[in-house]
């Protein structure tokens, strides 16, 4: 019987966090020992709330009277019963039984309809959604910024290992499901990092594009749209990704000769004093 009752609670468990939105992404990144008893916390939940709703139809008499109810109306077959219990190795029916079962039907109903309902709740409002992998993605500081950038559709720098780099926009990944292998972008800028100074070097202007061939604003006609231009980024070769600000960007660039210059006059007085606090001295 406590054989049955674990089952019971991990299969309740196991409905609700496939359906919720946050529970499905910490399941998903949850390993070994987590993920079971991450499911299992879950599942005493619903296992408990359902002891609870039984126990009051019993205390009631809510129980017997249905059973009387189906059996007299000819809802159930007393012999039919029979041959479906008992779970227990008696060869006699007991009430017990039948009241067991509805218990962990209940459970696992109880888990399966939480698990819509949150699911959607949160996925009726984009929101709402994105506001519940937030919260959830808190402590990942990588799909934290993607997320953001997403939500304000602020645009990324992502550098990959060949030093070809994107700038654009991410489109929310659905990490609800497990960690991507790839990042969908719409790119507006790439190019190439010097291999030296490792600036960038802008070698293709798609923002540029989209407003010349009417993309932007639905003046094209054509087959094309934007979305035809995402392109999906290998997660295993980015080296790294940042926002990216095109109007704080130009002003670097224009100033970069003259800050490398300037860095060369930074003498031993830009060093850390003794207590700790920076010492800067021009």
């Amino acid at each position: 019987m406590n054989t049955i009752i674990l089952a019971i609670a991990l299969i309740s468990g196991y409905l609700y966090v496939t359906r919720s939105v946050s529970a499905r992404y910490i399941f998903k990144r949850s390993e070994g020992w987590d993920a079971y008893f991450y499911v299992a916390a879950w599942g005493v939940l619903f296992t408990l709330i359902a002891w609870l709703f039984c126990s009051a139809l019993s205390m009631l008499g809510l129980f017997r009277w249905a059973y009387n109810f189906a059996v007299a109306h000819d809802f159930l077959e007393a012999d039919s019963i029979k041959r479906v219990f008992p779970l227990s190795p008696s060869d006699q029916f007991k009430f017990g039984d039948l009241k067991f079962a509805v218990f962990g039907v209940l459970s696992m109903f109880f888990a399966w309809a939480c698990g819509k309902l949150v699911k959607w709740y949160t996925c009726s409002s984009e929101d709402r959604r994105i506001d519940a992998l937030v919260k959830a993605v808190h402590h990942d500081s990588l799909e934290s910024l993607l997320i953001e950038g997403a939500v304000r559709k602020f645009p990324i720098i992502i550098t990959l290992s060949s030093r070809k780099f994107y700038v654009g926009i991410v489109n929310c990944p659905q990490f609800e499901h497990g960690k991507a292998e790839y990042l969908e972008l719409l790119p507006l800028l790439s190019g190439y990092r010097d291999e030296k100074t490792l600036t960038i070097n802008v070698t293709t202007n798609y923002k540029r594009h989209y407003i010349d061939s009417g993309i932007v604003g639905g003046v094209n006609a054509g087959p094309i749209s934007l979305s035809d231009f995402r392109t999906l980024i290998p997660k295993d070769g980015i080296e790294g990704i940042s926002f990216f600000d095109t109007d704080t960007y130009s002003k670097f660039k224009e100033k970069e000769e003259q800050d490398k210059q300037g860095s060369k006059a930074l003498g031993p007085t830009f060093m850390p004093k003794p207590d700790g606090r920076q010492g800067v001295n021009f």
